[in-house]
Parts: C-alpha cells; structure tokens; sequence
C-alpha cells in the first residue's frame, strides 16, 4: 500500500514511468523511459563472442549515457564481448567464494557476520549493476565495484577488501 500511494505522488511520476518501461516491450524508440537500457542492450550484440577491441567501442562515445560508471558492464561487453563479460563475473563469483571462504573459518562471530556482510555487499552490487546493464533489472544507477569510476565507491569497495583480507589473515583456524 505505501510503495502504491509514494509511486502515484505526482513528483514520482518518472519513477512509476521508469518501472512501466522496464516491463513493458514498447518498440517506440524515442522513449526516454527505455533509452539506457536500449542502449546497453546494443552494446552487448555489437559485442559479439570476442568484442570490438580495446578503446574501440562506439556507444560508449555517442549514446549510452554514464558509460564510464552505471554502464561499464556494457562497455567491457562490447570491448571484450562474451569472454570478456565471462571473465568479469567469473572473478565476481572468485571474490564472492572466497570471502564466503573467509567467513566460514573465522574463529568468533563478529568476524564471521562482517564477512558475510561484506562480501554480500560487494556481491549484490556487482549483480545489480550487470543485472541493469543486461536489462534484467531497472536502471538503478548502482555502480560495478572496482571498476567503474567514482572516488567514493571504489573506496568502500577497497575497505570492505581490506576488511575481509585482514580477517582472512587474524581470524582463521
């Protein structure tokens, strides 16, 4: 009931219009609601299996918008195509493991939930960001850890490592 009456404020109209363009399969190409997905969506099939080259990617010059921070993800997939999408979140799923690793041998339990924490942390903002970038969810402007630009996220990104990595090393068996 509440998300319904904050979805029909009239200052939130472009969200409710964001959420009905996600779902709805509208071939108007000028929609603004649609227009970032699209466009990522371009970027993976000018992709391919093996990408266009490194530094030759033309969407992120002409029309996806924040290419260098929300639509990374579709940046590397149309450079490095498949194997280069397959590689990233084979290293998401490597980090994920491992600090999942990390929490199951801490000794006490305060370390073993902020590795938990941390970890998922990293984890679902990874999914979220190359989830949008696939269409699978709505454009939230949630950026890929350690590699999209940004100061501040790149930071926390860096700490919740550091964090994990100093558990690993004082809170094993």
């Amino acid at each position: 009931g509440l998300i319904f009456v904050i979805l029909m404020d009239p200052e939130n109209k472009f969200r409710l219009m964001r959420i009905f363009g996600f779902v709805s399969d509208s071939t108007d190409y000028q929609s603004a609601a649609l227009y970032q997905s699209r466009q990522s969506l371009y970027a993976f099939a000018l992709g391919g299996y093996s990408g266009v080259g490194l530094f030759r990617s033309r969407q992120k010059y002409t029309n996806l918008p924040e290419a260098y921070t929300d639509f990374i993800f579709s940046v590397i997939a149309e450079e490095f195509g498949f194997i280069g999408t397959f590689i990233v979140i084979l290293l998401f799923i490597i980090y994920i493991y491992r600090g999942y690793m990390i929490a199951f041998k801490a000794t006490n339990y305060f370390d073993k939930f902020t590795a938990i924490g941390l970890t998922t942390y990293i984890g679902i903002q990874a999914f979220f960001n190359m989830g949008v970038c696939a269409k699978i969810l709505p454009v939230t402007g949630i950026t890929l850890p350690f590699i999209s630009y940004g100061g501040t996220a790149l930071v926390m990104a860096l700490v919740s490592t550091a964090i994990l990595l100093k558990i690993s090393k004082e809170g094993t068996v």
